[in-house]
């Protein structure tokens, strides 16, 4: 069998790199980027990362205030539960600007892309504006407490667990890293808390973090050690569940929270895993196609990208190294606006489906650099995207021939692959013999295919499917060979072989 991948040497350096120090992957894509709870490709690929090199992180996650899943964390390894807490507008004016989702601050720099609003970007935070007595976290029946307002007209909570299946030994010591804002004229603390849930939580540590301000406020990062040690059970999971709350989860006098409380980015590390990846959603947009997520991202400030750079790479231990994964093509056929890059041109073909993938390219190669990091440490993946049985029939003509419609976004992903450093594409309708025709069939054969169409996968599907991409990955950078495949919509194949991204 022949390699979907093409032009492997373009993310040959980052995987290399993956193998010997920390590096971080962020992901852009539809709703197979998140699809249900605990699934898709952030599981599926992630997965298939952890069993080459390891996972030293959680994603990024923040507290969502607003709906929807768990701020763009793996709702596999870090849940959620009754998201609706404090609020996500009138934080100090001085941090407003970093807040990506928020549409106001959006149209005042005259943003006019797509659902602005829309998808789950990793910096979603938690703000408490209410001045009062501190909140202390009731366990009396529940061990769902959260971070919460006082009074009792807000009594949702927000639960940060870090479950079993998270690809790393939660028994070894763990750093829960945040940041969160100490505002002027304030006297407000809260309490982050790592510990087991149930009835009676088992508390593995606690620390009180002020958010008093002195004559400015501003950003600060901070820190909780838990120390190695069992974390005990989940039903019949080991090793069990670790809970990452802003209250003190024995209901003590210090526990809960003094507002004004403000805080955004958290991970939880594995420090004595010094090599590996930590993946992040970057831009989860369900139903959305690459031209809304190119518009989307164009619409960002370099202040904000500057801070997810700073976020997404801090905890690495070497110069700051990301891969960007581009996972489009299932909403695209029907688009007709004109793409968003340097060629611009109907966006549903696929030169302007290519297009789009460059803006998206462009715009955040210019973040990158903008933010003092080098070009050369900035890397992409374009795909691989899975083939939908129902959409066999659907053509396109590229270069002026036809070809499925996958295939023919797959060979425009290739285009863009050779006129851009750094990038590789890698084909979901090649992943096996046969083309497209052949892993379609196959998805439904293994009942592959979610209960709702073939536009999504289950949950294990979406893990086999990282597998076998990364398994694709990995193969293709250590032969040192790629292989391109450019295939017929009749399922014919022809290959050109490639060395180091050049025709051998």
């Amino acid at each position: 069998m022949t390699s979907p991948v093409f032009n492997a040497g373009g993310i040959g350096a980052f995987v290399l790199a993956s193998q010997s120090r920390r590096v971080d992957i962020a992901i852009i894509g539809d709703s197979n980027t998140e699809k249900d709870f605990g699934s898709g490709h952030n599981v599926g690929m992630r997965l298939g990362w952890a069993s080459k090199v390891g996972v030293y992180s959680t994603q990024l996650f923040g507290m969502q205030t607003n709906g929807g899943y768990d701020s763009g964390s793996s709702a596999a390894y870090a849940m959620g539960t009754n998201f609706t807490v404090g609020s996500n507008s009138g934080a100090p004016s001085n941090l407003e600007p970093y807040n990506l989702w928020n549409n106001s601050y959006l149209a005042s720099i005259g943003a006019t892309g797509p659902a602005l609003g829309t998808g789950i970007f990793a910096q979603s935070w938690q703000y408490n504006p209410t001045q009062g007595t501190p909140y202390n976290a009731n366990s009396g029946g529940s061990y769902l407490t959260g971070i919460i307002p006082p009074g009792p007209s807000n009594t949702t909570s927000n639960n940060k667990m870090i479950t079993h299946s998270f690809p790393a030994d939660l028994t070894q010591e763990l750093i829960w890293h945040w940041t969160h804002a100490t505002i002027a004229g304030s006297a407000g603390y809260w309490n982050p808390t790592a510990f087991q849930g149930g009835f009676y939580p088992t508390m593995y540590a606690t620390t009180q973090a002020s958010t008093a301000g002195g004559s400015s406020t501003q950003w600060v990062d901070g820190s909780l050690t838990v120390p190695a040690g069992a974390r005990g059970a989940t039903g019949t999971q080991q090793p069990g569940s670790i809970r990452f709350l802003g209250t003190n989860g024995n209901n003590s006098t210090n526990g809960g929270i003094k507002a004004p409380v403000l805080i955004s980015y958290q991970r939880v590390e594995v420090p004595a895993i010094t090599s590996g990846i930590s993946l992040h959603e970057l831009l989860y947009q369900g139903g959305r196609c690459a031209y809304d997520a190119a518009k989307t991202i164009q619409a960002w400030s370099q202040l904000q990208m500057t801070e997810f750079f700073r976020q997404a790479t801090r905890l690495q231990n070497g110069p700051p190294m990301m891969l960007i994964q581009i996972m489009h093509g299932g909403n695209d056929l029907n688009q007709t606006e004109i793409s968003a890059g340097p060629n611009p041109q109907q966006s549903g073909q696929p030169g302007g489906y290519a297009d789009n993938l460059a803006a998206i390219i462009i715009a955040m190669t210019n973040f990158w650099v903008g933010a003092g990091n080098s070009a050369s440490n900035l890397f992409f993946m374009l795909g691989p995207y899975h083939p939908a049985l129902s959409r066999i029939a659907d053509t396109l003509v590229w270069q002026g021939s036809t070809y499925q419609q996958l295939v023919a976004y797959e060979l425009a992903q290739q285009w863009v692959a050779q006129h851009y450093p750094n990038v590789t594409a890698v084909s979901g309708s090649q992943m096996m013999p046969g083309g497209f025709s052949q892993v379609a069939n196959w998805l439904s054969a293994t009942n592959s295919y979610d209960y709702q169409g073939d536009a999504h996968l289950i949950r294990h599907a979406y893990s086999r499917w990282g597998q076998m991409a990364i398994d694709s990955v990995f193969s293709s950078v250590a032969g040192g060979r790629t292989q391109t495949r450019y295939a017929g919509a009749d399922g014919s194949r022809g290959t050109r072989v490639r060395a180091n991204g050049a025709d051998a």
